[in-house]
């Protein structure tokens, strides 16, 4: 059995190895447990807030740093690196816009469930944040201000697969190479990557990667990237997942025998 410790896998959730409407992953946990018996790392890099991501660890079986917040701050054991701006500093770009957006982290319990489909603790953790702010415009027609007040405040927005986020000038693509850089200096060896995701946020995590998996979503593939070494999935999540990640790590040379379900 070939040892993958020199092998990140960086992974987005929602609509990577979650089901977008249903947040299903079943069918993934067979390959994330062969991964990590061979002594690769699964590294989820997602949107959602460090008690959100504790909760997904959980259920995915997944030990090991984690990157919260749209790359806002990396989690590596007891240590937390903050790359991104408090949420205090952010909320003054949005107060000229406070009429015309729905914030993620203001609304009800009831309003976060009808927005996301979470279950009611999900969905209290989801309001947890404390770098960035996931939002939804009233008015689609703003985006382009609201993108360009966050600019020239030194902030930035980038869209997820639900949301519009505005968070300080990070993203997943840095988070991930703070990530790298940690585990080639504690190990003393040269790692390979694989990161898979879906949509905008993820993108700077995928173009850096040695092998991206871009995932089909209801809209099609979100993301396009000039990478000669990625794989555009022909499933949705979580399928999609195993078959992009299947896909990925053969073109490294690294069979799993897992197939995709």
């Amino acid at each position: 059995m070939d040892d993958l410790s020199h092998l990140l896998v960086f992974t987005d959730l929602d609509g990577t190895l979650l089901g977008h409407h249903d947040y299903r992953f079943e069918v993934a946990l067979p390959l994330i447990q062969l991964l990590q018996a061979r002594g690769a790392t699964v590294v989820l890099a997602t949107s959602k807030t460090d008690e959100e991501v504790k909760a997904w660890q959980s259920r995915l079986q997944v030990t090991g740093s984690y990157i919260v917040e749209n790359g806002s701050a990396v989690h590596s054991g007891a240590e937390v690196s903050v790359l991104g701006t408090p949420i205090s500093d952010l909320e003054k770009c949005l107060e000229p816009f406070s009429e015309e957006i729905t914030r993620l982290d203001t609304c009800s319990p009831e309003e976060v469930i009808a927005l996301t489909g979470l279950s009611p603790e999900d969905a209290r953790l989801a309001q947890s944040r404390l770098y960035s702010v996931p939002f939804q415009l009233k008015d689609s027609g703003l985006e382009a201000a609201l993108r360009e007040s966050a600019r020239v405040t030194g902030y930035r927005v980038i869209k997820g697969g639900r949301f519009l986020h505005l968070q300080g000038m990070c993203d997943k693509g840095d988070a991930a190479e703070l990530v790298r850089r940690q585990v080639e200096a504690a190990s003393k060896n040269i790692v390979r990557t694989v990161a898979l995701g879906d949509n905008e946020n993820d993108k700077s995590m995928l173009e850096n990667a040695d092998a991206a998996v871009v995932l089909k979503t209801d809209r099609g593939h979100q993301i396009q990237l000039t990478n000669s070494n990625t794989i555009y999935t022909e499933q949705l999540a979580p399928e999609g997942w195993c078959e992009g990640l299947g896909a990925a790590l053969a073109s490294l040379g690294i069979n799993t025998g897992v197939t995709d379900g």
